[in-house]
């Protein structure tokens, strides 16, 4: 091998070199920006990393954690886009990064869905303000991940909420079917009998969303906890098993 060849090697290498700590010394710097709770200059740095590793699954997944914290609808639809461009990208073998990016965007669905219901506005909670189409899919994302990690409590526990949502719902439909048929069944007596004068006024009926007000609420602030929680959670397993990674960033 002539000199020519092993000054263009070196040169090569030289580059290559240059090229993979800038990635790195980038990826630390936008890591650094999302502890400091800077999501916006985050995301920035993760885009620019993703312009020197397109196939960078791990910038991916924490370029939608950040898009997830800014926590407004757009940000939101880039998290999911986002946690399903590192789903794709994460080898097939590590069931646990892959169940990580499935788990965020249920939770982005599960938020989604209840998108409508404000605690500190709303008096009054009605099934009807919920996406039940939003939410059956962030069931199936629960599934998912339960199927391979059965004793996932975090998606067990979401599941169960979406499954209370939903027994709720039919239970008011069946509900409005039974009213509907008695006031049906009081509209026929009415007109075949003389109207009789009223002994007292008729008490007024608490809804079955005022009743349901004090479960949904404790629900909110269970999803709004439930990212912490996870975390906890995970950190714990991390202790026993010190090779799989924690969840909110893939460091």
């Amino acid at each position: 091998m002539n000199n020519r060849h092993i000054i263009i090697i070196s040169l090569l290498a030289a580059i290559l070199f240059f090229s993979c700590d800038e990635k790195r010394n980038t990826f630390r710097k936008a890591n650094d920006l999302y502890n400091e709770k800077d999501y916006k200059k985050a995301e920035k740095e993760y885009r620019r990393v993703l312009t020197m590793d397109s196939a960078y699954s791990k910038a991916f997944f924490n370029l939608a954690n950040a898009n997830y914290r800014q926590n407004d609808t757009n940000s939101m639809q880039l998290a999911m886009d986002n946690w399903q461009k590192a789903y794709d990208l994460q080898p097939n073998e590590d069931l646990l990064s892959k169940s990580y990016s499935v788990y965020n965007q249920g939770n982005v669905k599960f938020k989604q869905a209840i998108a409508n219901i404000d605690i500190a506005q709303a008096k009054d909670y009605s099934t009807q303000m919920i996406d039940y189409g939003k939410l059956k899919e962030a069931a199936d994302d629960y599934k998912k991940v339960l199927r391979q990690f059965p004793e996932d409590s975090a998606a067990r526990y979401n599941l169960s909420l979406i499954n209370y949502l939903i027994s709720k719902q039919q239970q008011n439909k069946n509900q409005n079917q039974q009213q509907q048929k008695q006031q049906q069944n009081q509209q026929q007596q009415q007109n075949n009998q003389q109207p009789q004068p009223q002994s007292q006024q008729p008490q007024p009926q608490q809804t079955a969303a005022q009743k349901n007000k004090e479960q949904i609420n404790s629900m909110l602030e269970a999803l709004k906890n439930n990212e912490k929680n996870t975390l906890r959670k995970l950190k714990k397993n991390e202790k026993q098993q010190p090779n799989k990674r924690t969840s909110d960033k893939d460091w």
